[in-house]
């Protein structure tokens, strides 16, 4: 079973006097529904509906829906507002919170685990009640402040590991890093051998799909969290000079 995160944003508000009263929720961005493209609408076996995702006249029906599915699909036919940063990544998620950090299903070795910029803080007392909608309540929940994120070292090297199949491991090879490969593998017909072993077999000129073979080797971090450092730069130009804090929590 997977691990995903459930982050919200919040701005801190001031009151005349420059004093900081509280938090409020910044919404994420709008784009085009990804499920019509912006059109509103989807066919099907000839026929064409409202989309599913997107259309009021869906949310119409499901006023019951939890407020974090509305909450981000609201805006207008075609539109769907995203979060600031949904996708399955442990090495983010060990760097945020100690999440995942270093391994992933069934305690497989992902990577060397990182020092991450905090353990779990909890939900913050002041939370917003939209931040709180959209958390799953499960664990690890935790606050940070955004300057905190992007003042972490996200450039350092890193040291990855993974299982790869001989065709994968020969582009390995030929390229000076991996390009896909999966954290472990079993089955019946597959079958794991060494390093030397499968250096030997791509010498032989063999090519046999069962064959795998697990390695480890240096990457930078930074090629692993562009799209959440790219997410929260585009956070930052958003909020502007205001302080930005990211609540979140994971489910597993």
């Amino acid at each position: 079973m997977g691990t995903d995160i459930h982050l919200s944003a919040e701005i801190a508000v001031f009151d005349e006097e420059g004093r900081q009263t509280g938090w409020e929720w910044l919404p994420g961005p709008i784009t085009n529904c990804w499920s019509c493209q912006g059109t509103g609408e989807r066919t099907h076996n000839g026929e064409t509906k409202p989309c599913y995702w997107c259309s009021h006249e869906f949310y119409d029906e499901y006023e019951d829906e939890p407020p974090e599915r509305n909450m981000r699909y609201v805006p207008e036919v075609g539109k769907v507002r995203e979060g600031w940063y949904h996708d399955r990544n442990y090495l983010v998620f060990a760097c945020l919170a100690d999440v995942r950090n270093g391994y992933g299903f069934a305690g497989v070795k992902t990577f060397d685990p990182v020092t991450p910029i905090s353990k779990p803080r909890g939900v913050p007392e002041d939370a917003t009640e939209e931040s709180l909608a959209v958390l799953s309540n499960e664990h690890s929940a935790s606050w940070l402040m955004l300057d905190e994120v992007l003042a972490y070292e996200w450039g350092q090297p890193i040291r990855q590991s993974g299982v790869l199949s001989l065709k994968q491991y020969a582009e390995a090879i030929r390229l000076g890093r991996p390009q896909e490969w999966c954290g472990d593998i079993s089955g019946g017909s597959i079958r794991k051998v060494s390093l030397d072993e499968a250096n030997q077999m791509l010498a032989e000129g063999l090519d046999d799909p069962n064959v795998y073979v697990a390695m480890e080797w240096e990457d930078r971090m930074a090629d692993g969290t562009e799209n959440f450092v790219k997410a929260m730069q585009v956070l930052a130009m958003t909020a502007g000079e205001v302080p930005v804090r990211l609540v979140f929590d994971f489910d597993s």
